[in-house]
């Protein structure tokens, strides 16, 4: 009896073992979990990219949420003028860099008057040499075209901003930036809202994104 006993508790402690058909099954399902992010990791911030698994359309949809819940709507841009150097009508000019020697990357915003010289940048951030960085795909979810400070809301912890200290004034007048385009090498495809600094310094705050450094360009 007692080994009855015995025998019975360890069929009850015994786990049968799973068929190939059901290890895939939930090797598939472990993977769902792992790169579906659910409402409430939307939300949160700071978070990785890698945590995210955003492609491009995805991380536009992550920050135009986040906009919507400031009561700001991104609007498509008319008449561009494609023939000028930089946006007319927009606030910011910014380049996105990275360092030689250390590979830090740096997002550059400015006021659009102002012309960055990268060798004197260079010396204030203690960089080797500063040169335009290849890919913001991995850092920002997007491909090279459009990136804004906007576009830091999905900074993989990558990118710190260096931004023009007259650039975000509490003054109350209002910036036009550009907050992601249709196809990012289309700049006939500007969608940009209009914010005043205070919401772009809480997309900041709210973005895996460390600093801002503040320099005086000019």
């Amino acid at each position: 009896r007692q080994n009855a006993d015995l025998a019975k508790e360890i069929n009850l402690g015994y786990k049968k073992k799973q068929t190939q058909r059901e290890m895939e099954k939930a090797a598939k399902e472990q993977g769902k979990e792992a790169t579906t992010p659910s409402s409430e990791t939307e939300e949160a911030a700071p978070i990785t990219i890698a945590q995210l698994g955003l492609v491009q359309e995805a991380a536009q949809k992550r920050l135009w949420d986040k906009l919507a819940s400031m009561d700001v709507t991104p609007y498509k841009e008319e008449n561009v003028d494609l023939d000028a150097k930089r946006p007319v009508g927009h606030s910011t000019h910014n380049l996105l860099v990275k360092d030689k020697k250390s590979k830090q990357l740096y997002l550059i915003a400015t006021r659009q008057s102002v012309n960055a010289n990268l060798k004197d940048l260079a010396k204030k951030l203690n960089a080797k040499e500063l040169r335009l960085a290849r890919s913001s795909k991995e850092c920002l979810c997007i491909d090279n075209g459009c990136i804004t400070l906007l576009s830091l809301y999905n900074n993989s912890g990558e990118v710190v901003p260096v931004i023009d200290s007259k650039l975000l004034t509490d003054g109350g007048q209002k910036l036009r930036i550009c907050s992601g385009c249709t196809n990012p090498q289309d700049h006939s495809q500007h969608n940009v809202v209009d914010v005043t600094a205070a919401v772009v310094k809480d997309i900041l705050k709210e973005s895996n994104t460390s600093g801002p450094i503040y320099i005086d360009f000019e």
